[in-house]
């Protein structure tokens, strides 16, 4: 139970393709020391989710920590996990669809740089998920050549416009919003992490003028 002194997890679980399920957020909190994890996860193909809690630092090695994990559907990076140090981390994962990044990257250098990383390899239909548009514009910058603005999105989303005029009196049917490109039928995909979103309207709507509904994603950890 005491992992506090461990300083790799090198090949770890290496090609357990019974390895199921979702990895623990626990599994690496345990081991702030760590710095190691090259192919830790490596060909695991029955992992699904993961919530993976590293600090990182240009001295982390990853190299092919996730690769070939075929069934892996999304990730969440802790706040201090905070750039890639590896190119194929997630090599040949083809049916990964979210890297959800919890640090809200307040600055360009709160993202850390890629160090020497020229490429990273990311499936086509991988995207890179972060707390707020004030953060994507920030990863984005810090990344520029290395991994594509597109492939950077804010993690709640509206669907539809941010702002829609309506007739008083005509009834209104709010879109909703998605998680990780997850709309609200497919909830499971971003509960399993914790995430809940919750809405709060301004003035009442029997009413003319500006309505305003805010709506806010909280993790059950305590991640807003």
């Amino acid at each position: 139970d005491n992992c506090t002194a461990v300083t790799s997890y090198q090949q770890a679980f290496y090609d357990c393709r019974g390895l199921t399920g979702v990895i623990p957020r626990e599994l690496f909190e345990d081991s702030p020391s760590a710095s190691t994890f090259n192919y830790t996860f490596y060909n695991c193909i029955g992992l699904e989710y993961g919530e993976v809690i590293i600090n990182t630092t240009d001295s982390v090695s990853m190299q092919g920590m996730f690769q070939n994990c075929t069934g892996l559907k999304s990730l969440v990076l802790s706040e201090g996990f905070k750039h890639i140090t590896s190119k194929n981390m997630f090599s040949d994962c083809s049916n990964l669809k979210a890297i959800i990044m919890l640090n809200d990257a307040a600055s360009e250098t709160e993202v850390g740089t890629l160090g020497a990383l020229t490429t990273i390899i990311l499936p086509s239909a991988t995207i890179i998920y972060v707390p707020t548009s004030e953060a994507e514009t920030n990863y984005e910058n810090a990344w520029t050549g290395i991994i594509a603005a597109t492939r950077v999105e804010p993690l709640l989303k509206l669907v539809g416009n941010e702002t829609v005029e309506i007739t008083y009196g005509e009834t209104y049917t709010d879109e909703g919003y998605t998680v990780a490109n997850n709309q609200i039928a497919n909830k499971g995909e971003y509960e399993v992490y914790g995430f809940e979103v919750a809405y709060e309207d301004g003035e009442a709507t029997d009413t003319l003028g500006s309505k305003v509904r805010t709506y806010t994603l909280t993790k059950t950890n305590g991640t807003t």
